[in-house]
């Protein structure tokens, strides 16, 4: 069954001093993996890549190329809010995992990761990077690794949800 998945993330950017704060265009999600017959896996993916890649389980060879791709990515660049929305699809099917006891599930346990790329210019123009993801506690700050100025916040976690 082919399944379509939205997410949406929005941060607010604090730019005191300017760090040019984005998202970038690849992303983890947790899905149950039909492949490798396990839930829950971490899996990578790009903008523009035609397959994912599942974290797998080293008892079944590990890493492995998944059926999803990211069908759409809208990144929004606002004076003090970055938001994102992915559309993912992913080809999925009823299994059981093993090692686990337990069936699978459309939206497995639904956590999503996404980078955010900055540039510190008191450093230099060191290149940084933070994240924000789903299964965290809310708000969050986030805070250059070079110079310890506050880049952006979070207070609402990113959503996942099942189009039609």
């Amino acid at each position: 069954m082919l399944r379509t998945l939205e997410i949406t993330a929005t941060i607010s950017v604090t730019e005191a001093p300017f760090h040019n704060v984005y998202f970038g265009r690849s992303f983890e999600l947790s899905l149950d993996c039909f492949v490798c017959e396990r839930l829950g896996r971490t899996t990578f993916l790009t903008v523009g890549d035609e397959r994912a890649v599942c974290t797998g389980d080293q008892a079944h060879g590990g890493r492995h190329f998944a059926p999803a791709r990211v069908a759409g990515f809208d990144a929004l660049t606002g004076q003090d809010r970055r938001s994102l929305q992915a559309v993912v699809q992913q080809w999925w099917a009823p299994f059981h995992d093993a090692k686990r006891n337990q069936g699978s599930k459309p939206l497995g346990t639904g956590w999503v990761r996404f980078d955010l790329h900055y540039q510190c210019p008191d450093n230099g123009q060191a290149a940084g990077q933070a994240s924000i993801q789903s299964n965290q506690v809310q708000p969050v700050e986030l805070t250059c690794k070079h110079c310890e100025t506050v880049l952006a916040g979070s207070d609402q976690i990113p959503t996942i949800v099942e189009r039609p």
